[in-house]
């Protein structure tokens, strides 16, 4: 007997093999691959070069005197060394630029996986919603079937009326176009899950497993998202990336510091034949008096995309907020909604009950029947729905929160750990006061006595009017 496929094995495979997922996983490696490029400003560059040549020479007539021609070969080879001192600490800040672009690409490539993880979940939930759904949609046609087959009997034998008939015809194919519905709800969650996951969704799914004690406590709602969320988290990195940027660019305001050295040895140079050896060793100091403006406006840009990198991480901050405590409220209501959806399910299911037995001896009409039908198939749908929905609100919270790999206990293809820098004050810039809102309680509300509205329960104008004149007389 073949294993059902869970949850935690179809986010797993959608991680792992999802091109949007891979591409950020690309993007993330490039930059790590980045921040060797500012590293070779620590190191020096040697660079050595061999010369072999045949040179052919006519040196200028001078006072008269016979032109001088000489064929000679020239060879030999030189080592040049070349070491920065100083540059205004850019080749630090360049460093420090490309960690921190390096970890933004990591969190936006985690994020990627929680997003891409909720999605599959999402999908996994749906498949197994309108599975259920429409199942409930075919039971409910059998039983529109059976009404329908009962009263055309009834008909055919002259003891029903013809248009107990028809209603029972037109319930059946609402009961039709229901579950035509469900089935093609089916269809196009089954289309997301192949695009998702890359295969069709087996016919076997095991139940989505509960979530609920995963969930951080209200009073650390905010604090645990803001603390672990891969997309502020990556806004956070890439401000601190512009941060260094804007230091870099200043950096080109200062002299530079230069260590050369120098070493060459040529045979036959400049017409003078023998061996030729030179060394060299200078500290090169240069300042740049005038370049146009260009470092001016280059640190201008920086300052632009460092204000950018600000208000996106203000941005990530209410998104996050927004997100969380939306999620966490849906998770909180629905839990408290199924339960009055489960009762309300088993009361009507019992009144259907009672209104088939009592419509069998004439106490009940077929319409009293067919709507407490229909009552029960939508209080089952209603809480399904609520069901699924619930589940899916806690994946939210935790895959907002980046908790809900850890949570199936999945790792993204490639885990980093980054030491801190000390500095909390970008972390600290998204608020994390929260306010749990309160149980829904229906204490407060007052409760009016049932008094019918009908027409036919309002009293006879014409009846009043004669009551009126018996008064006065």
């Amino acid at each position: 007997m073949s294993q059902a496929t869970d949850l935690r094995s179809v986010v797993e495979k959608t991680i792992v093999s999802n091109p949007e997922v891979r591409f950020r996983f690309h993007e993330f490696r490039s930059s790590a691959e980045e921040t060797g490029i500012g590293r070779a400003g620590y190191l020096p560059t040697v660079d050595v070069s061999y010369t072999s040549a045949r040179e052919n020479n006519k040196e200028p007539l001078v006072n008269y005197g016979p032109q001088v021609t000489s064929d000679f070969n020239r060879k030999g080879w030189s080592a040049d060394l070349s070491q920065n001192l100083f540059q205004g600490f850019q080749t630090m800040n360049t460093v420090k630029q490309l960690e921190f672009g390096k970890r933004g690409k990591y969190y936006e490539f985690v994020d990627a996986s929680e997003q891409l993880g909720l999605e599959a979940t999402r999908t996994y939930l749906d498949v197994l919603r309108y599975r259920q759904l429409l199942d409930y949609a075919k039971e409910s046609y059998g039983v529109h079937k059976g009404i329908y087959d009962q009263i055309e009997q009834k008909v055919k034998a002259g003891v029903g009326r013809r248009v107990d008939l028809e209603q029972a015809a037109g319930r059946l194919a609402l009961s039709e176009t229901n579950m035509i519905n469900e089935s093609s709800n089916l269809h196009d969650v089954s289309a997301r899950y192949a695009r998702l996951i890359g295969e069709e969704p087996p016919a076997d799914l095991a139940p989505a497993p509960a979530l609920q004690d995963k969930l951080p406590r209200d009073k650390d709602l905010l604090v645990s998202a803001v603390r672990s969320s891969p997309a502020y988290l990556a806004a956070l990195e890439n401000v601190r990336a512009a941060q260094s940027d804007l230091k870099v660019k200043r950096g080109a305001f200062s002299p530079t510091l230069d260590l050369r050295a120098h070493a060459e040895k040529t045979d036959n140079l400049n017409s003078v034949y023998g061996t030729h050896d030179k060394q060299s060793v200078a500290l090169v100091f240069n300042i740049n008096l005038f370049r146009g403006g260009a470092d001016k406006a280059r640190l201008g840009v920086s300052a632009e995309r460092y204000n950018s990198a600000l208000d996106l991480r203000d941005k990530a901050c209410r998104d996050l907020q927004q997100t969380v405590r939306i999620a966490s409220n849906d998770a909180r209501k629905l839990s408290e909604q199924m339960g009055y959806l489960r009762q309300h399910a088993l009361s009507t299911e019992k009144a259907r009950d009672a209104y088939l037995k009592q419509f069998d001896i004439g106490q009940r009409s077929l319409l009293d029947v067919l709507d407490s039908e229909n009552e029960l198939y939508d209080s089952k749908r209603a809480l399904v729905n609520a069901e699924y929905d619930n589940k899916l609100a806690q994946a939210r919270v935790l895959a907002a929160s980046g908790l809900l790999l850890p949570s199936l206990q999945l790792k993204p293809i490639e885990q980093q750990q980054f030491e801190s820098d000390g500095d909390d004050s970008q972390r600290d810039a998204c608020s994390t006061a929260y306010t749990p809102p309160q149980p829904f309680s229906t204490a407060g509300i007052p409760v009016h006595p049932y008094v019918s509205t009908t027409m036919a329960d309002a009293p006879d104008a014409a009846a009043l009017k004669k009551t009126s004149k018996a008064v006065k007389r």
